[in-house]
């Protein structure tokens, strides 16, 4: 009795594996490949373009100040309202004052050497024509030297303006110092051309010296025009409306090196990124855009206000790859963000409604890269060539090649192909 129950269970469980092994070889329940699928429907589809960025003033002044000068009078503190024109701080300009006097004075004695010198030929010691000859070339040599450094400071300012990583009024800052430099050693090569010429006028025995001290009268109005532009300079006024944000001056103490006065413009705020050349092609300018701030607890609406035209590597991001600079005018900004904050858009490049869509999943491409998905036709998956239209990342639109309720399959597998059984699981 025991022998018959034992062959049982053994007859019982081979049929059980016979079972199972033709439930997986003829179509696992249904006659064919197992696919899960979608039906195509009509729907509204966005495309958006995702970025990462900063959050900028639309507009801001960087004010350079004189280091060492004394401060005499702040009107503006920090983070108030301020207008073009309006008087931020005034400094000492004393000492500038008195030198504008002795250069004044300079000029007085050159011009009375000139008018004397028309009317009466004037000899020199030689001797003290070539010290001021050597005193003016060791003069020019060092202001060769100034200007020349200079020259590469401001290529450097003018890479970095370039790639994003300094304002153009810092560049513009840094150019202004330049161009005092050369009108120094224009100034400098001046006076040592002067000098020149008269030692050689007296080496030669000219008497016509009335072009040397004209040229010297020219150099010494130079230097009193840069004299008083300093001066001028003394009193930090304000070019634009907007706020005060850096103003690193103390009354009664001396500029510090680098000292800047900050304004940001009252324009308002807007978020800059630097996008892909693919992104770039996607995004126009007054597209909308939603801009996150982390820790605001709310979006803010936007628009893109401008779309570089020079691809370019930005340093701050790590990569050697070019990329396009975006910028979006925040519209209903708030005193939560500042300029600073870092952020996150979202900017809608197209947008359709009621277009016929599958899932992106769907969609899988030949060799010569045209787009295909598969049917479900009478239990088989049919390969139907599709035009492909705008896509938000989950859904994409079929201009043409399917029709509204057609079964599409999802994720095809590897082993389905034009003409291949399926069975859809529900």
């Amino acid at each position: 009795m025991n022998i018959i129950k034992k062959k049982s269970f053994r007859i019982f469980g081979l049929l059980a594996v016979a079972a199972m092994a033709a439930f997986y070889i003829f179509g696992r329940g249904g006659g064919g490949v197992e696919v899960k699928a979608m039906t195509a429907s009509k729907s509204d589809i966005t495309r958006t373009v995702f970025m990462s960025g900063t959050v900028e003033p639309v507009s801001s002044e960087t004010i350079s100040v004189q280091q060492g000068l004394k401060v005499l009078k702040v009107h503006v503190k920090e983070n108030e309202e301020v207008e073009p024109g309006q008087i931020i701080a005034e400094l000492d300009s004393t000492d500038l004052r008195l030198s504008l006097e002795k250069t004044s004075l300079s000029l007085e004695q050159v011009e009375d050497e000139l008018g004397t010198l028309k009317n009466t030929s004037i000899s020199s010691d030689q001797a003290i024509l070539k010290n001021a000859l050597d005193r003016a070339k060791e003069d020019y040599n060092k202001a060769v030297a100034d200007a020349s450094k200079g020259a590469q400071d401001l290529a450097a300012y003018k890479t970095l303006l370039e790639e994003g990583a300094i304002s153009k009024a810092e560049y513009d800052n840094r150019a202004s110092a330049q161009m005092s430099l050369e009108a120094y050693r224009n100034t400098a090569l001046l006076n040592y051309e002067d000098a020149t010429l008269r030692y050689s006028q007296f080496v030669n025995s000219s008497s016509d010296g009335v072009q040397g001290l004209d040229r010297q009268r020219q150099s010494i109005l130079l230097d009193m025009e840069l004299l008083q532009n300093s001066i001028n300079d003394t009193i930090i006024k304000s070019n634009i409306s907007g706020r005060l944000v850096d103003l690193p001056l103390d009354e009664g103490k001396a500029v510090p090196a680098g000292a800047e006065v900050i304004i940001h413009g009252s324009e308002g705020l807007e978020f800059v990124a630097f996008v892909t050349q693919e992104e770039s092609l996607l995004i126009a300018e007054d597209q909308k855009a939603i801009v996150q701030v982390p820790g605001s607890g709310r979006s803010y609406e936007g628009r893109v206000s401008f779309v570089g035209k020079l691809a370019k590597v930005e340093p701050s991001s790590g990569s050697r790859t070019p990329r396009v600079e975006v910028r979006i005018l925040l519209g209903d900004a708030d005193d939560k963000i500042i300029p600073g904050f870092d952020a996150d858009a979202v900017v809608s490049t197209d947008s359709k409604a009621g277009v016929l869509s599958v899932k992106t999943e769907a969609v899988r491409y030949d060799e010569s890269g045209s787009a295909f998905v598969y049917i479900v036709k009478a239990g088989k998956a049919v390969k139907t060539a599709v035009e492909l239209g705008i896509s938000d990342g989950y859904a994409v639109e079929i201009k043409s090649g399917l029709n509204e309720n057609d079964q599409i399959i999802l994720n095809p597998q590897m082993e389905i192909s034009d003409g291949t059984e399926v069975s859809i699981l529900e």
